[in-house]
C-alpha cells in the first residue's frame, strides 16, 4: 500500500510540475512575443 501511495503521490507531482512548468512557458512566451512584435 505503502509503495502505491508514494507511486501514485509523486506521479501527481511530477504531472503536476510538468503542466506548471509548460503553463509558465507558454504564458512568459506569450508575455514576451506581443510587446516584441508590436
Amino acid at each position: 500500500m505503502s509503495t502505491v501511495w508514494i507511486a501514485f503521490t509523486c506521479g501527481f507531482l511530477l504531472g503536476g510540475t510538468v503542466g506548471f512548468v509548460l503553463m509558465c512557458l507558454l504564458f512568459i512566451s506569450k508575455r514576451g512575443d506581443s510587446p516584441n512584435r508590436q
